[in-house]
């Protein structure tokens, strides 16, 4: 990784901390802008994330019996998948929560039931796959 041509002999010395590949080339703008970003400290998994459009949430409710979180959302896309994704700050990171589906309501509506374990803040997003 990192020599220069076949026989070059300056190999990459240093660390790799993220690494994603895209489909084209980034202009010089995106990179920079990737780069900007990227001092806030954010993964560059959350960086390059785009939100997913035409998700409308139609209730987020706490049961207070059970200590669930239940938010509730309409696909408005043509996704088939759906994961739940949580931080505890609202810049991130956002990670996927396991072990956690939607529950179909029909008519392309569905819920999430999460446990919530905590009375510290917890921020949420539903991502469309």
């Amino acid at each position: 990784m990192g020599r220069e041509g076949p026989t070059g002999g300056n190999f990459f010395t240093g660390f790799v901390d993220d690494v994603a590949v895209w489909k084209r080339a980034l202009s010089a703008s995106e990179i920079q802008a990737v780069y900007q970003e990227s001092l806030s400290g954010q993964s560059l998994e959350d960086l390059i994330r785009e939100p997913t459009p035409r998700i409308e949430f139609f209730s987020i409710q706490k049961i207070s019996q059970s200590g669930q979180l239940e938010i509730g959302f309409e696909n408005l896309g043509s996704w088939q998948e759906f994961r739940l994704l949580r931080a505890s700050h609202v810049n991130g990171p956002f990670l996927v929560v396991p072990d956690v589906t939607p529950v179909s309501l029909g008519n392309a509506k569905y819920r999430f039931s999460y446990p919530l374990t905590t009375n510290a803040s917890e921020y949420f997003r539903v991502e469309g796959r």
